[in-house]
């Protein structure tokens, strides 16, 4: 009975999705933007700079991926990262094709806060069927390529060129599909922007299940 109840609940909120939030393929951030509009103004982070080592323009065209480069990303709309358990879940992943087969340094995307926690957990995995090799969650731990930790990001609307970025050692082959997914922190929300250009296959992990919302706007997203 459990089990058919949270199926019942995840297939709702799949077709909430469905019918209300993909827009041109983008997640509008409207339930964090009120919590953030009726709460403390001390949540949101003020961007002081761009000198902070781990905060950088889009880089060189050159490595395994990358949709950000040159063009930046779209400062307005983003893929809802949160945690607002037990409501608002959403762990997006996002699937890319290696360009070239090497051994990866580093993962830089378009992500920018909300409200809650200034933080967000970033797991690389291979495809596995045509979908994320982990849950949402980034079990099991051992399908997991690398796994890291970004701080720090600029607030949500502020910027289309500032990036974070996380360590990434990871053997990477030419032609390859793997999927890059995002966690926020509890009681946390982001946006993973989107990429002005690039589409491909996005799933979302609602309420810790993975839903399939097929060819989408990714998000910004640099693998080098």
């Amino acid at each position: 009975m459990k089990n058919r109840k949270v199926r019942k609940t995840v297939e709702r909120v799949q077709q909430t999705i469905e019918k209300t939030l993909v827009i041109c393929g983008t997640l509008l951030l409207l339930a964090s933007l009120t919590a953030v509009a009726q709460g403390n103004p001390s949540a949101t982070i003020t961007v002081t700079g761009s000198k902070a080592h781990h905060w950088a323009p889009p880089g060189i065209c050159v490595g395994f991926y990358d949709n950000i480069c040159g063009v930046g990303y779209n400062g307005s709309t983003g893929w809802r990262v949160s945690d607002h358990t037990p409501t608002f879940e959403y762990s997006p992943a996002m699937q890319f094709t290696a360009l070239k087969s090497g051994v990866s340094t580093k993962i830089t995307l378009g992500l920018t806060y909300v409200n809650g926690t200034d933080a967000a957990v970033g797991i690389l995995t291979e495809d596995c069927g045509a979908a994320p090799c982990t849950t949402p969650e980034g079990q099991p731990a051992h399908r997991q390529l690398c796994v890291g930790k970004v701080s720090r990001m600029p607030k949500f609307q502020s910027t289309n060129t500032i990036t974070v970025s996380f360590a990434c050692k990871a053997q990477l082959e030419q032609g390859q599909k793997y999927w890059v997914l995002l966690q926020s922190l509890a009681n946390s929300g982001l946006a993973w922007n989107l990429s002005k250009l690039a589409t491909g296959p996005v799933y979302d992990g609602v309420l810790d299940s993975w839903v399939n919302l097929g060819i989408k706007r990714t998000g910004a997203l640099t693998i080098q």
